[in-house]
């Protein structure tokens, strides 16, 4: 996928997180976020062109997010349980709150892989944000 649609800002952030990598899936015509073998992330375009950004998440709190913000719809070509999609092309797209989903769904993949894996990643990311202070 040649063209994220401007969301240089969100994969930086995520090539950011510990063990991340972006994979070009040209043959799907997507963006893959992976953290060890496992996806967190998905940058697609829909049927229409707009390019959307699929999130792992808590199912109960994706309901409320897709209730309250027109930017956050059920998500496409995924679970739409587990996953919803970012339009953050939207005039009401709110960068801080896609950031926080971001990493949000980082962690709550790190917290399906197996205990020797996640320990790691956890170490890093917990030394990165006493960093940051």
């Amino acid at each position: 996928m040649s063209d994220a649609g401007g969301l240089d800002w969100l994969l930086s952030a995520a090539a950011g997180l510990p063990g991340v990598r972006i994979e070009d899936r040209q043959a799907w015509g997507c963006l893959i976020l992976w953290v060890a073998d496992r996806w967190f992330g998905m940058v697609i375009p829909d049927s229409r062109g707009e390019v959307l950004v699929n999130l792992k998440g808590d199912p109960d709190l994706n309901a409320a997010l897709v209730g309250e913000h027109d930017w956050i719809i059920p998500a496409y070509h995924m679970n739409k349980k587990h996953w919803i999609s970012l339009r953050l092309g939207h005039p009401d797209a709110d960068r801080g709150l896609a950031l926080d989903l971001l990493d949000a769904s980082w962690h709550a993949t790190v917290a399906g892989l197996p205990r020797r894996v996640a320990r790691p990643l956890l170490l890093v990311r917990e030394g990165a944000l006493e960093g940051d202070e």
